[in-house]
């Protein structure tokens, strides 16, 4: 029998890495659909409204694109953009746009670049906020995965200014 707990799991994101590909230290094989639809359906009924995922995560854009669609039910979702100073804008949207049709949903909650070195390179990130925000593709941030302190100092430090200017938040230190 499970206890009464108090923590409200609304807060809590489910990372979802593992979910299309071997992730972590003891997971030595993959999640087949119907065990990440069980994890799915077991957050849902706690209460955890929202997922991290990223479009390198192997299979889990889809496989949680197939429980929205199986389901009728929607996460919030945060995910990331990879490689993002290596690509033109253009691309950089169709990033977006094709993890929004993976996971079938209308709108990701929170983009992240996924590393700091998005916002070390020298493309001008503020327009490319300002049209992602303005697209309707994000609905509430843009903000940046930080790896080590060292990472939030830089991020600090060059991008201070942007931050406050157009909402870019510094969150997750792995």
């Amino acid at each position: 029998m499970m206890s009464q707990s108090k923590v409200d799991f609304q807060k809590i994101i489910l990372g979802t890495a593992n979910f299309g590909q071997q992730y972590g230290a003891t997971n030595s094989q993959t999640l087949n659909d119907y065990e990440v639809f069980e994890i799915l359906d077991y957050a849902q009924n706690l209460g955890i409204t929202t997922l991290d995922t990223a479009n390198v995560y192997g299979r889990s854009e889809e496989i949680i694109g197939k429980f929205h669609k199986s389901t009728g039910e929607t996460f919030k979702i945060n995910s990331k953009l990879v490689n993002i100073e290596n690509l033109t804008f253009v691309e950089n949207m169709r990033q977006i746009e094709n993890t929004i049709e993976r996971l079938n949903i209308d709108s990701l909650e929170n983009l992240l670049f996924h590393n700091i070195n998005a916002i070390n390179s020298d493309k001008p990130l503020d327009v490319f906020i300002e049209k992602v925000l303005e697209s309707k593709y994000v609905k509430e941030s843009v903000g940046v995965s930080i790896y080590s302190f060292q990472d939030s100092l830089l991020a600090n430090s060059k991008y201070s200014k942007l931050f406050f200017s157009i909402g870019l938040d510094v969150v997750g230190i792995f």
